[in-house]
């Protein structure tokens, strides 16, 4: 609901002396140490009940991190943004290596509330940066 005085103009509000006042998006980051999403080939061609342990630990790992870092559950879409760390020598893993079995964990820890458009605001992004020390960073903004 508009406070008095305040109009509804996109993503800003015009108050009733033409100014405008942005409104501020809800953003939580979390951040995940000592630990990279599995990767799409861990468990291609493997048996499904393989895939569906990593998926399950994953979501468990993420929940009690999400509670333990303040970071609610999702209500609506939200944008996310990766950021891994690690991969000191060798190969830096595809952009999508990460995306299903990421994607379906943070969906089971009830951080999206889906991984397709009707959760997941515009494409999510993800940056891989060379370290020594393996970390996860991950950014969600709810969107309206």
């Amino acid at each position: 609901m508009a406070r008095p005085g305040v109009h509804k103009s996109g993503g800003n509000e015009m108050t009733d002396n033409g100014l405008q006042e942005a409104t501020v998006a809800k953003t939580w980051t979390m951040t995940v140490p000592q630990w990279t999403p599995a990767l799409l080939n861990d468990v291609m061609g493997k048996h499904w009940q393989r895939a569906h342990k990593i998926k399950r630990k994953q979501a468990e790992m993420l929940a009690v991190y999400a509670r333990l870092q303040d970071v609610p559950r999702a209500t609506g879409k939200r944008k996310l943004s990766v950021t891994c760390y690690g991969w000191p020598t060798g190969r830096i893993p595809d952009q999508d290596a990460i995306w299903k079995l990421l994607l379906d964990s943070l969906v089971r820890a009830q951080l999206l509330t889906d991984d397709g458009p009707s959760g997941l605001e515009g494409a999510a992004t993800v940056e891989f940066v060379r370290s020594e020390k393996k970390q996860t960073i991950l950014r969600f903004e709810e969107c309206a």
